[in-house]
């Protein structure tokens, strides 16, 4: 890390401990400058944790990459807990139905598809739950709000958390991607 007046500069160490135990050290040095704009010294601060706080660290920044990916995607991509209820879903899947992200928090997958094509698809939910297989790709249709039905290809698998807001997570039920075929124009 180089010292100059562009500020702040930031970089990491990882020691190890006597225990063996390896750490993590954040540094962040900022150049402080007068009036006039001169450097007239320089500030540094030091963030100290462990490798566990470090690994809680790197895994919520690769949650957010993950939830990045997923809404850039054009496919649709939502979670069920195993009551059925969305707890997680992509930009494409509220396209997809034609719905607000605020009308999709208390949906079950029952609500936006026909009794018949819901007790079909539970059929394989609980499948792929009894089982711990993922299904085979299939075919269903969904109703969008303004009553036009799409069908879409879709795969399950299960053995993820979901993650509703203000609760704790849930073991989910399914996950599911599903490349739409006749869907609207995205």
């Amino acid at each position: 890390m180089s010292l100059d007046d562009r500020s702040p500069k930031s970089g990491e160490q990882h020691p190890e401990k006597k225990s063996g135990e390896r750490v993590r050290i954040r540094i962040t040095v900022v150049a402080v400058k007068d009036v006039n704009g001169l450097v007239t010294h320089f500030m540094q601060t030091a963030q100290y944790s462990s490798e566990n706080k470090a690994a809680e660290e790197d895994l919520r920044e690769n949650g957010k990459k993950y939830r990045n990916v997923l809404n850039s995607m054009q496919e649709g991509y939502f979670e069920v807990d195993l009551a059925g209820r969305l707890c997680f879903y992509n930009d494409s899947v509220k396209q997809f139905l034609g719905r607000s992200e605020h009308e999709l928090e208390n949906l079950t997958f029952r609500d936006f598809m026909t009794a018949e094509e819901a007790e079909r698809v539970y059929r394989i939910f609980n499948r792929v739950y009894r089982t711990g297989q993922p299904s085979d790709l299939f075919d269903y249709s969904i109703l969008r709000k303004d009553g036009r039905q799409f069908t879409l290809e879709d795969t399950i698998s299960f053995g993820y958390r979901c993650h509703r807001a203000g609760g704790s997570g849930k073991e989910s039920g399914s996950r599911s991607k599903g490349p739409g075929r006749d869907h609207p124009g995205l």
